[in-house]
């Protein structure tokens, strides 16, 4: 069945990019620690701690969308669904995720496009194009397209009746 390869190789995708945002948070904090522990205890704080922080920072914040897209995490409106039918809510929901599929596009697109058109490189970090942190964009691009583009496959499926349904109105978050 090739819905079952697909499964396992989004599986597998999504357990690689929770695995680098591990690694990158963690180095976020220990890169932050390092310096500020540089900074006021040795006042001879490193002049690439705080860039690679951020680096780190940006990198784990778009990766980790594209992960709360794929486990349907991400901003919604899914507040409002109590207020409409579930058929409705369940359409609304799917065109939520087409957006997101839209914007991953778009993010993958220009991302790249950016990526390869800054100028530049950061001579703290021992002369590192500036293209190699803004890969960021394309890459993150892809992994949220490809994320709503599992949900929305998962949707559709529900909607052709090989799949069971999901109660959008138990998953809802209270209307503030």
């Amino acid at each position: 069945m090739p819905l079952m390869k697909i499964e396992r190789a989004n599986l597998a995708v999504t357990s690689a990019v929770r695995t680098v945002c591990s690694i990158l948070l963690v180095s976020m904090v220990v890169f932050t620690v390092y310096t500020v522990v540089m900074r006021y205890v040795f006042s001879n704080p490193p002049f690439w701690g705080d860039t690679v922080s951020v680096f780190c920072n940006i990198w784990v914040t778009l990766l980790g969308y594209s992960l709360a897209v794929r486990d349907r995490e991400d901003i919604a409106l899914r507040g409002f669904y109590k207020l409409l039918s579930p058929r409705a809510g369940f359409l609304l929901d799917m065109f939520w995720n087409a957006m997101v599929f839209s914007f991953g596009l778009y993010l993958l697109w220009y991302g790249w496009a950016a990526a390869g058109n800054v100028p530049g490189m950061y001579w703290e970090l021992g002369g590192l194009p500036k293209l190699y942190p803004m890969l960021v964009l394309p890459i993150a691009g892809f992994l949220i397209a490809m994320s709503a583009s599992m949900v929305i496959l998962e949707d559709a499926l529900i909607l052709l009746g090989r799949r069971p349904s999901r109660d959008l109105t138990s998953a809802a978050q209270e209307m503030i």
